[in-house]
């Protein structure tokens, strides 16, 4: 089944539908979400490392999870697809979330935070993203012991905090995706309503 992306203008009206490899090689404006899971107790975020074998981005550091939302598809499930694909995870919210781009940042649920969306767009060889991103929080109470990634999506994991990530980007910003920092930047001043 070929995987339809919902495409939208500059204020988030959805426009049509459109496959996702001919998206990204037109660099058609989609919809997309970033997730960061955040452990309270640690005060870390999990961070991932992309596969090599991703069509972009591959061995880039990035959030704990990111993907788009399918035509039809709802928030609950369309986050439950992508958490599970990547990480092998399940999310534990509610299944009538419901978020909008131009929403304040505010608890969906108990458990997931959204902390607002940007528009960016880059540029890879024969792809380019021109996404308009969600970004996501969802809080644990203590780090997964145990995370058994698919390694087709994700190469590598590390818990850290906000320190040892703002650190990083400043010695190493080639290390991350290209859409890392301006979600990044969203979920830190989110820090005080978690």
């Amino acid at each position: 089944m070929k995987e339809s992306l919902i495409l939208v203008d500059e204020h988030d009206v959805a426009i049509g539908t459109a496959e996702k490899i001919d998206t990204h090689r037109k660099g058609l404006l989609h919809r997309a979400f970033s997730l960061f899971i955040y452990c309270a107790d640690k005060k870390m975020f999990l961070l991932q490392k992309r596969s090599k074998e991703k069509y972009h981005s591959g061995g880039k550091w990035s959030n704990s999870c990111c993907s788009h939302p399918y035509k039809s598809e709802t928030w609950f499930e369309s986050l439950q697809r992508a958490v599970c694909d990547e990480l092998n995870l399940s999310l534990y919210i509610n299944k009538d979330i419901s978020c909008k781009s131009s929403d304040s940042p505010v608890y969906l649920d108990k458990t997931l935070f959204f902390a607002g969306s940007f528009i960016y767009s880059s540029k890879y060889d024969e792809l380019s993203e021109h996404e308009l991103d969600y970004v996501f929080i969802y809080v644990v109470d203590s780090a997964f012991n145990e995370i058994n990634t698919n390694p087709s999506e994700v190469s590598e994991i590390k818990w850290l905090t906000i320190d040892e990530i703002e650190k990083w980007i400043e010695q190493s910003p080639d290390d991350f995706s290209t859409w890392f920092e301006k979600a990044f930047n969203l979920v830190k001043k989110s820090l005080g309503n978690l």
